[in-house]
């Protein structure tokens, strides 16, 4: 009985598209229902604060992004894992890549002060759900009980902040 599954280069094409459609769409819709900027929205705070903290995420979202890229190699990122991956990002999160999107999507609409952006990072992670229940499914057929307790204790898309600071710290338990 065969375990691995068929390397499947569309996923690639596949999130990039939902990703422009998305923002796309978000966009269009802030522009036919007259939404101001953030930066109109909340004038007390500086503009620099949001584009602060919007690089911030965009830094943040891309080192997620290709990390987990980098520890899960080619050939798992196309569909075909060999072995469970659960140390560098993924011992953080389980989708890692999928996160970073959404991290860099908001961070850019913070930067810029778009809110259609913020809204399509929101989407996005809808959407990045949905895709993961496959990829869930077949990783549990895979793997079994390993990947049960794996996705018991791992956030699916956003981090655990307590198990980072902790790792960062050089704590044992948790702080968070």
């Amino acid at each position: 009985m065969r375990t691995q599954s068929r390397i499947n280069l569309w996923i690639p094409v596949k999130v990039a598209g939902t990703v422009m459609l998305i923002c796309l769409a978000c966009d269009g819709l802030v522009y036919l229902l007259n939404i101001p900027t953030i930066f109109s929205l909340l004038p007390d705070i500086p503009n620099w604060v949001f584009t602060f903290v919007g690089w911030l995420h965009v830094a943040l979202g891309g080192l997620l992004f290709v990390s987990g890229l980098i520890r899960l190699g080619f050939r798992a990122a196309a569909g075909a894992p060999a072995d469970l991956i659960t140390d560098g990002p993924f011992r953080y999160v389980r989708s890692p890549m999928y996160g970073g999107l959404a991290y860099i999507i908001a961070g850019c609409g913070l930067a810029f002060g778009q809110i259609s952006l913020l809204l399509a990072a929101v989407m996005w992670l809808l959407v990045a759900r949905h895709y993961c229940m496959d990829e869930e499914r077949m990783l549990a057929r895979l793997f079994g009980r390993t990947y049960t307790r794996y996705r018991n204790t791992t956030p699916l898309l956003i981090p655990h902040l307590g198990r980072i600071l902790a790792d960062f710290f050089n704590v044992r338990r948790p702080i968070l």
